[in-house]
């Protein structure tokens, strides 16, 4: 993702689609410089409308360690919930890890955005 003013470099997304085509895995990076500025949480919500809208996706979930406050917080504003909790399921930087899995359902997330009143 670029930064609309000053068309630095600030993060990426992932998205990667399961073999049927149905659900796919969703991801993000931000530089801690630009976090905090809901940022993440426009270009993520961009992402999983048009991958409800424009893909035909039922389902759309994200992994994160659950020491990632601000990746929790950022999917559940998006309304996804809580699914699993797999602990030391993870080989990461030397050491088991925890990894905590988030999820939303095509019609959860068109009933949030048509009772929220913002456009989908």
């Amino acid at each position: 993702m670029e930064h609309r003013g000053s068309g630095k470099l600030i993060g990426d997304l992932y998205f990667k689609l399961d073999q049927a085509g149905k659900q796919a895995e969703i991801g993000y990076t931000f530089d801690p410089q630009f976090q905090g500025q809901g940022l993440a949480t426009e270009a993520v919500r961009a992402l999983v409308d048009y991958a409800f809208k424009y893909k035909g996706l039922h389902r759309i979930y994200g992994i994160t360690d659950p020491r990632n406050l601000p990746s929790i917080r950022l999917m559940t504003r998006l309304g996804m919930r809580q699914e699993a909790h797999f602990r030391k399921s993870l080989w990461f930087k030397g050491a088991w890890a925890d990894d905590v899995v988030f999820a939303i359902l095509e019609e959860e997330w068109t009933s949030a955005r048509s009772s929220s009143g913002k456009p989908t």
